[in-house]
C-alpha cells in the first residue's frame, strides 16, 4: 500500500473513531508509520480538511459494489430464496434489512465519519448519496417490487427500511453496542420487517384503509406519514418498554431519550424521502427552509410515557403553504391510530394497520348548550365554559372523544405547534371547528377552542373570543 493510501486508511479509522475535530495530524502520522509530528502527512495533503474529503472518498471506493444487484438479469428475490428457501415474506423482508445492516457494519469507519461529522463538503455528500445512498434504496425497492409481484413504486416503503436501519445502527453505535433494553438486533429488524411486509400485503388493499379516493388527498404524502409514524412507534415502544427517566429542559416541560431517539428517526426517515422538505420539531427545532414542512412531536404526553401510562402519543402533520394537509397521530401502547388529509376525511383504526377495522370519524351534532358535554384542558380553563353546562369526566385523550362525538368541544388554550396541528386538522376533517384565541385557525398561537360545527359560534361568544 502506498504511503498516501496509508494516511488515507488511518485517517478514515481514526475520524471514525474519535472524530475530526479530535483527531490531530500527528495521530494520524503515527497510525499511518510516519514520525508523529513531523508534518510529513503535508507533503500528500495541503490541509486536514483536505485529507477528511479525500479519506472519505477513500472509504466510498473500498465498497462492495452493489450496482451488479440492479443487473436487469439478476433476481434480489432468488438471492432471498437460496438465503432462505421456505421462508415467508416477512423473513424475505428481514433478510433486506440484515444485508443494509451489514453494510453499515462493514464500513464502519466512513458510516461512523458520515453519520457524525458535519465537516464533509457538499460535494462529497453528494458524492455519497448517488454512489451509496442511492444505490442501497433502489437495491431494497426492487427487492421489495419483486416480492410484491406488481408496478407500484415501493422507494418509500424502501426509504424507510433503509432508515430505520441506519438509525438502529447509529443509536448502537453511539451507546457501544448496547441497545435501551434487552431487545436485540434481531428483535428490531424483525420488527422493521414485519411492519414493510405488513405493507406489501395490504398494496392492494381498500381505499378505506388511507382514507383515500377523495379529491385533495395526497396518497404518497400519507403513506410517507404512515411509514414514519409506524418506524416510530416501535422504536418509541422499544424505550417504552424498558422504561425510561425524564429530565427537564430549560422550557420547564419533561424529556427522555426516547423522545430525542424518536425524533431523530422520524426527521431520517422523512428525509430519505423527501430531502428538500423541512421540519420543526419539539426536540430538535427548525430545520431547512421550504414551503413543505413537516411538524414533528416525537412523543405527546412525555409525563405519561415516563409513568408507564399508555395515553402518549406520536404526533405527525405536514404543513403545505402555511396550511395542514396530512396529519397522523399514532397510540403504539393503546394500539390506535388517527388520521387525517386536506378534503378526505378523518379515520381512526387499529394499529398497526393490518386487516384491522378503520371507521370514519364524525363530531357530535349536539346544537344546543343546554345538551351539550363540554371539557377543558384544567380547572382554570373549565371555570371560562359556560355556567350549567355538564362537562365530562377527566380524560387523557379529550380529542379523541371529540372526534368520535362522544363530547361537544374542547377548551386547551396552552401548548405547542406540534401539540396542536395533527389535531386541527383531524377535527376540522371530523366536521369539526378549531378557533386560536387571536380568532384566526393557526395551530402555532397557544391552542383554543375545538368544538363541534353546531355549538362553535355559542362556545366563541361565550368564551369572548378572540381574548388577544
Amino acid at each position: 500500500m502506498s504511503t498516501r493510501n496509508k494516511i488515507l486508511a488511518a485517517a478514515l479509522h481514526l475520524f471514525g473513531e474519535q472524530g475530526y475535530a479530535g483527531t490531530p495530524v500527528a495521530r494520524v502520522e503515527g497510525e499511518a508509520g510516519l514520525s508523529a509530528g513531523s508534518g510529513g502527512l503535508f507533503r500528500h495533503f495541503r490541509t486536514k480538511q483536505e485529507l477528511l474529503t479525500e479519506a472519505v472518498e477513500y472509504g466510498l471506493a473500498q465498497r462492495e459494489d452493489w450496482t451488479h444487484l440492479l443487473d436487469p438479469g439478476f433476481s434480489i428475490v432468488g438471492r432471498l430464496d437460496r438465503l432462505a428457501p421456505s421462508g415467508s415474506r416477512v423473513d424475505h423482508v428481514h433478510l433486506l434489512c440484515e444485508m443494509v445492516l451489514a453494510r453499515l457494519e462493514d464500513n464502519r469507519d466512513l458510516s461512523r465519519v458520515l453519520m457524525r461529522d458535519n465537516s464533509i463538503e457538499r460535494s462529497v455528500l453528494r458524492k455519497l448519496r448517488r454512489d451509496e445512498y442511492d444505490v442501497v434504496v433502489r437495491v431494497v425497492t426492487r427487492g421489495l417490487a419483486e416480492l410484491a409481484g406488481d408496478d407500484a413504486d415501493w422507494s418509500a416503503p424502501a426509504s424507510v427500511l433503509v432508515g430505520a436501519v441506519s438509525q438502529f445502527w447509529l443509536t448502537s453505535d453511539l451507546l457501544d453496542g448496547e441497545q435501551p433494553n434487552p431487545a436485540d438486533t434481531q428483535r428490531h429488524l424483525r420488527a422493521t420487517a414485519e411492519l414493510v411486509a405488513a405493507r406489501i400485503d395490504s398494496s392492494a388493499g381498500s381505499p378505506d384503509v388511507l382514507g383515500v379516493g377523495t379529491p385533495g388527498v395526497d396518497t404518497d404524502d400519507l403513506r410517507l406519514a404512515f411509514d414514519a409514524s409506524d418506524l416510530a412507534a416501535e422504536l418509541a415502544m422499544v424505550h417504552f418498554e424498558a422504561g425510561v427517566s425524564a429530565t427537564l429542559k430549560d422550557d420547564g416541560t419533561p424529556v427522555t431519550e426516547a423522545d430525542r431517539a424518536v425524533e431523530r428517526l422520524l426527521r431520517a426517515t422523512l428525509t430519505g424521502e423527501r430531502p428538500e422538505d423541512a421540519f420543526f420539531g419539539e426536540e430538535f427545532g427548525e430545520l431547512g427552509e421550504s414551503d413543505r414542512i413537516w411538524i414533528l412531536d416525537p412523543i405527546d404526553g412525555t409525563g405519561l410515557f415516563g409513568r408507564c401510562d399508555p395515553n402518549w402519543r406520536i404526533h405527525i402533520a405536514l404543513e403545505v403553504q402555511g396550511i395542514i394537509q396530512v396529519a397522523v397521530v399514532t397510540s403504539p401502547a393503546l394500539r390506535r391510530c388517527w388520521w387525517a388529509t386536506r378534503g378526505g376525511g378523518a379515520f381512526e383504526s387499529s394499529w398497526p394497520r393490518v386487516d384491522g377495522e378503520t371507521r370514519r370519524l364524525e363530531v357530535s351534532a349536539t346544537a344546543t348548550l343546554a345538551d351539550a358535554v363540554l371539557d377543558a384542558v384544567d380547572n382554570a380553563s373549565r371555570a371560562r365554559l359556560p355556567r350549567g353546562v355538564a362537562h365530562a369526566p377527566g380524560s387523557p385523550l379529550p380529542l379523541v372523544e371529540l372526534v368520535r362525538g362522544e363530547i361537544d368541544a374542547f377548551l386547551a388554550e396552552r401548548y405547542f405547534k406540534w401539540d396542536h396541528a395533527p389535531w386541527v386538522l383531524i377535527v376540522e376533517e371530523a366536521g369539526g371547528r378549531f378557533t386560536d384565541r387571536t380568532g384566526g385557525h393557526a395551530s402555532d398561537q397557544g391552542g383554543g377552542l375545538y368544538s363541534n360545527a353546531n355549538l362553535h359560534g355559542q362556545l366563541l361568544t361565550s368564551l369572548q373570543y378572540p381574548t388577544h
